[in-house]
């Protein structure tokens, strides 16, 4: 019973006090203009999944807006 005390306690500290916004890590995207059913979207991508993801819009003639999110969700992307 112990534990699951200290373990309520750090979650009522945290819930408190926020997260410690000096623990954030920041990621790095680059931005691509797409088109989409005629018209332009812009996301951002991980760079560790930039290379992949280029390789995933070759396959493609044109996109529309289901296999976009599909896309995104793969690749970690997000739109802008």
């Amino acid at each position: 019973m112990s534990n699951d005390f200290k373990l309520l306690n750090e979650i009522n500290t945290i819930s408190k006090n926020g997260i410690d916004k000096t623990e954030k890590i920041s990621i790095k995207y680059q931005e691509y203009e797409l088109l989409v059913e005629f018209k332009q979207h812009t996301v951002l991508i991980p760079l560790r999944e930039c290379e992949f993801f280029e390789k995933t819009l070759e396959e493609y003639a044109t996109i529309n807006k289901v296999q976009l999110k599909k896309i995104l969700h793969k690749h970690r992307g997000i739109r802008k």
